[in-house]
């Protein structure tokens, strides 16, 4: 059975998959956790069949990272298997699989800002919990079965884009599943817009695309890389090339460099994967004019700043 969140004793807190991904890879708040060092249970307290993380310490999933039941457990808390079609011991299906697992806990407020721990050097205490926040005016008594309701809020845009990207062969489910940005409340469907629609408004949105290649300048901690999509977004009846550029000072303060630069340094090495990045804000005009074969041109370059608002997925 595949499940999107578990109880962890070393930790004795109950954590989603993209908690646990989140504080394994990062390096300044939360270094002290190593997902290979924990182990995961069922959240009902009357149950706790063992479970294995997938994709909690891969810096490139193919797969939507989750938590599966080990081959030998039975839940006894009258969980639904959902996962009768998983054969024991294989390989987990890529994303759009038929029988991949799809993230249905769907937040419905993405928090531009993430909020602080105060956990800095004491691993002995629990880890506070900044990416996932409860509905405070819930009226339900807080049991193991509530437990596994849908996250309220989240300030992990990764939690976000699974959700979106399971559900793509469903337009329904993603047109009745709304989402809150600064404010904003739209639905999934029209949050999410491919980079090749820019239509030249500074709307805010979750915008996608594959990337076409990725140039990196200078060395070690004065890397930094300029990310460049394959659709160009018409404007004016004239296509336009998009990019991303990451200076270095954005790339070292991230809390998560270390696993940003390995996804960066995989997809130079191996440019013939398909890789999708999102990423919230909107492209704008550079005031410049480049020169082509066809005559002059003008780019589109995305300002990312916090990179807790980019996301790269591997196909």
């Amino acid at each position: 059975m595949k499940i999107g969140k578990a109880h962890c004793p070393e930790l004795d807190i109950d954590l989603t998959i993209y908690q646990l991904r989140d504080w394994h890879f990062d390096e300044d708040e939360y270094n002290d956790i190593n997902a290979d060092n924990l182990t995961f249970l069922c959240q009902d307290i009357n149950c706790r069949a063992e479970l294995s993380d997938v994709n909690a310490t891969n810096p490139k999933p193919k797969q939507t990272p989750h938590f599966r039941t080990l081959t030998n457990e039975t839940h006894s808390c009258g969980i639904e298997d959902d996962d009768k079609l998983t054969i024991p011991g294989t390989d987990e299906p890529k994303r759009g699989h038929d029988k991949a697992y799809k993230e249905n806990e769907f937040p419905d407020e993405f928090l531009l800002k993430r909020k602080p721990s105060k956990r800095r050097g004491t691993p002995e205490d629990k880890p506070e919990q900044p990416i996932i926040i409860e509905n405070p005016n819930s009226s339900k008594p807080k049991n193991d079965s509530d437990s596994r309701q849908a996250p309220n809020r989240t300030s992990d845009l990764e939690h976000i884009v699974e959700c979106f990207l399971g559900h793509q062969d469903n337009p329904e489910t993603l047109k009745h599943k709304y989402l809150t940005i600064d404010k904003q409340r739209l639905s999934y469907r029209r949050f999410f817009v491919p980079v090749g629609y820019y239509d030249g408004r500074e709307e805010l949105r979750i915008y996608y695309g594959q990337l076409k290649t990725i140039n990196v300048y200078g060395e070690d901690k004065d890397q930094r890389f300029v990310l460049k999509f394959k659709a160009w977004p018409t404007l004016e009846d004239k296509k336009h090339p998009l990019s991303i550029y990451l200076s270095k000072n954005t790339i070292n303060s991230y809390r998560k460099r270390k696993l940003f630069k390995t996804q960066m340094l995989n997809f130079l090495e191996h440019p013939e994967q398909d890789v999708l990045c999102f990423f919230f804000g909107y492209p704008e005009l550079v005031d410049k004019n480049y020169k082509n074969k066809e005559g002059t041109y003008k780019r589109l370059e995305a300002t990312v700043t916090n990179l807790d608002h980019l996301v790269l997925c591997f196909n």
